[in-house]
């Protein structure tokens, strides 16, 4: 009987997923997710991207934040694992500028909800998780609105200025 309720309890709790190939970064990150766990927040850090797509199909989790530039697999291989195992898991992108040299029929395939710029900026990550962790609508189809306006700005960008210049305006808010 206590194994049931452990495994409803465990079934409950809402699990963050952050893959970055700089275990300083992870650190980070799972310091600043802290802030919003709970007994109901589960937080998995990993340093590789095959190793978090492999953890992708063993568990599931509501929210993935991913770097792009990783050893194993990028950030939009992991993302788009991600959505295929669990398809209402929250996926979030960090990336420095310039960064996404790649189809841009693989970020669509990723669906990527929000985008992270690096260098982060702390604050902004910490409210980005509770918005996604609250399922709040309105941050939730914001988001995805900068996201979708960032890529088709970036299919339209033709040099390294043209992109920065683009991306700062969708800086996490």
């Amino acid at each position: 009987m206590a194994d049931v309720a452990s495994k409803q309890q465990a079934e409950k709790k809402r699990r963050i997923l952050i893959v970055d190939n700089s275990p300083a970064i992870c650190h980070t990150l799972d310091t600043l997710a802290r802030r919003v766990r709970t007994a109901d927040v589960e937080i998995v850090t990993l340093t590789n991207g095959r190793r978090a797509i492999a953890r992708l199909h063993e568990d599931k989790f509501d929210v993935i934040v991913s770097d792009f530039l990783m050893d194993g697999a990028d950030g939009i291989e992991v993302l788009t694992e991600a959505r295929a195992a669990n398809p209402a898991g929250l996926r979030i992108l960090m990336t420095a500028l310039n960064e996404i040299p790649v189809p841009l029929s693989r970020i669509e395939a990723a669906d990527v909800d929000a985008y992270v710029l690096k260098p982060l900026e702390l604050h902004d990550v910490l409210l980005l998780l509770i918005a996604f962790l609250h399922r709040n609508e309105s941050t939730l189809s914001e988001h995805r609105a900068h996201a979708r306006a960032l890529e088709r700005l970036e299919r339209h960008a033709t040099t390294p200025h043209d992109l920065a210049a683009s991306r700062g305006s969708f800086a996490v808010s």
